[in-house]
């Protein structure tokens, strides 16, 4: 069942992301390790629990959306930050009772992001929404 109370939502934490970005290097023989802008992921984690004056995501989807977004957009790591947006979405869907099952549009989402394009963040949280079953 999803959690949509902030005391019971289960956020990823800076080191599990980080886990998620070396098993996607790993995979990727092509793909360059390293970090290039160290704490972009702590701000995401940190904007999505607490959010900055004036803006604080409420829901899951919500929350998950801001991930995406941060972690594509924030170009922490040398290579597959868009990579592991989206894995590290599924993953924060996952630990709060969801399922994501998305298509081809989250590659544009991501790619947007990533190249700081116009993106409709309420778009992007009713595609969250509308990808998501509960588990």
């Amino acid at each position: 069942m999803p959690r949509e109370s902030e005391g019971e939502i289960r956020y990823l934490t800076v080191e599990e992301i980080y886990r998620i970005h070396d098993g996607i290097i790993k995979e990727d023989v092509g793909s360059s390790p390293g970090v290039v802008n160290e704490g972009n992921v702590e701000y995401a984690l940190d904007m999505i629990q607490h959010g900055v004056p004036g803006q604080k995501p409420e829901t899951v989807p919500e929350k998950a959306a801001h991930l995406m977004r941060l972690i594509a957009s924030g170009h922490e790591f040398a290579d597959g930050n868009k990579r592991t947006a989206l894995n590290a979405t599924e993953t924060f869907l996952a630990l709060n009772g969801y399922s994501f099952d998305y298509g081809d549009e989250v590659r544009v989402l991501l790619r947007d992001f990533a190249t700081e394009g116009e993106v409709n963040m309420d778009h992007v949280v009713r595609y969250i929404e509308e990808a998501t079953t509960d588990k």
